[in-house]
């Protein structure tokens, strides 16, 4: 009975001692939790941007051509911009067709190939005709007819000869034929010779075609352009009318572009403005052609087409495009800066501002149009002295002392 109680009684203390022992271990994580240093950022951790701050001396600035100075102003209309890519104008694509059922034969030059330009009238190669059992049944049915008409033919010229002849020899008898007679002899002689002429032409020809060696057929470049598919080659058998090479000219394109979702509304203009992908230094005037019949899944907005006009560019079809669209609204204000002026970092457009003989800030600005001079910008205030010449080598020196503050970082 004694074992019993105590045993009871020293089952509660066994049990509150396990709790403490639990308690205790829980408060030292909890304290050594809330005195350790929190963990480093990364380095190149997608964080907030903030504006670097760089000190160049005006020796090193001259060796580097750093030069800076204040922007010029500009008031732009605003704009909506619309995607898309060129294309290929079908007015101005051109196909070689064979003249005829044969064999394809390449000439002096070679055959084209795909890129190669060729000049309107440019000889490309022949087709030797090949005809088929009714095309000669048809032919030898006309050669005999035009055989007829030869035969016929020179039988009345030879009765004309004479009649011409005698006509002749009566008129210089003491006129027993008169003038007028003679010169209706010679006219049916001069007609009969012309017929006679023509139905030996004729027979040649029909000949010709039917005979196993019949002349070739030249292939010519009816329009010039540049050479973007060939549908056959020397040595292929074609039939008449059959496309061989296709022709096509890009010194004109067509901008097939949508509108943002929530714009198609707006009335769009008959002029616009397009930039192609690497050709932002070269902003083209679009014509406005026509509203797109097809919306593309890719871009649900109100398809619009423009023609481009790009001469000397090397613009080739499925180049991406933008295209701005004047649209009514309150005019926007911004400096213009060159696209030196411009460096890209962190998905933003910075500038670097003076702001004392030795010291450089670099500043986020939005760019709200481009210009032929650069960029329209926002963000620059009126007479700032403005890096226009050596801001990647701020930029380079700016990261190049933050390095080292990296690097302890990641000792911590």
């Amino acid at each position: 009975m004694g074992r019993r109680i105590t045993n009871a009684a020293a089952f509660p203390l066994r049990f509150v001692m396990r709790w403490m022992i639990l308690g205790a271990a829980a408060f030292a994580i909890l304290s050594w939790s809330c005195n350790r240093q929190p963990p480093q950022e990364l380095v190149g951790a997608s964080v907030p941007p903030e504006a670097g701050v760089v000190e160049i001396s005006p020796e090193m600035q001259q060796r580097a051509d750093i030069r800076a100075e204040p922007l010029p102003y500009q008031t732009v209309a605003p704009e909506v911009t619309a995607y898309g890519r060129l294309a290929e104008d079908p007015g101005l694509s051109f196909v070689i067709r064979a003249p005829a059922a044969g064999s394809i034969a390449a000439q002096q030059a070679p055959w084209p190939s795909l890129g190669q330009a060729l000049a309107r009238g440019a000889v490309l190669g022949a087709v030797f005709p090949r005809l088929s059992p009714a095309e000669r049944l048809t032919l030898t049915d006309r050669l005999n007819a035009a055989r007829a008409e030869l035969e016929s033919a020179e039988a009345a010229l030879a009765a004309s000869a004479a009649a011409l002849d005698r006509a002749r020899k009566l008129n210089a008898d003491n006129q027993n034929m008169s003038d007028r007679q003679l010169q209706e002899a010679e006219a049916r002689f001069h007609t009969e010779e012309a017929r006679a002429a023509a139905a030996n032409a004729t027979v040649r020809a029909l000949e010709s075609g039917l005979a196993p060696g019949a002349a070739p057929v030249p292939l010519v470049a009816d329009q010039g352009g540049e050479v973007v598919e060939i549908l056959a080659r020397p040595g292929e058998s074609v039939e008449s009318g059959q496309p061989l090479i296709r022709l096509a000219r890009f010194d004109c394109l067509l901008a097939h572009v949508a509108l943002p979702p929530g714009e198609s509304a707006i009335q769009p203009p008959d002029r616009a403005r397009v930039v192609v992908l690497g050709h932002e230094d070269r902003p083209l005037a679009g014509q406005l052609l026509s509203r797109g019949t097809a919306v593309d899944p890719s871009a649900p907005g109100q398809p619009l087409v423009y023609r481009v006009a790009a001469p000397g560019l090397h613009l080739r079809p499925g180049m991406p495009v933008a295209a701005f669209l004047p649209v009514p609204g309150q005019r926007l204000e911004g400096a213009i800066a060159p696209p030196e002026a411009i460096i890209r970092q962190d998905g933003y457009a910075w500038i670097y501002a003076a702001s004392g003989e030795r010291r450089f800030e670099r500043r986020r600005v939005q760019l709200l149009r481009r210009v032929e001079r650069g960029w329209v910008v926002s963000g620059i205030p009126p007479q700032s002295k403005v890096v226009v010449s050596g801001a990647q080598v701020l930029l380079s020196e700016e990261l190049k002392g933050a390095l080292p503050k990296a690097r302890e970082g990641d000792e911590r």
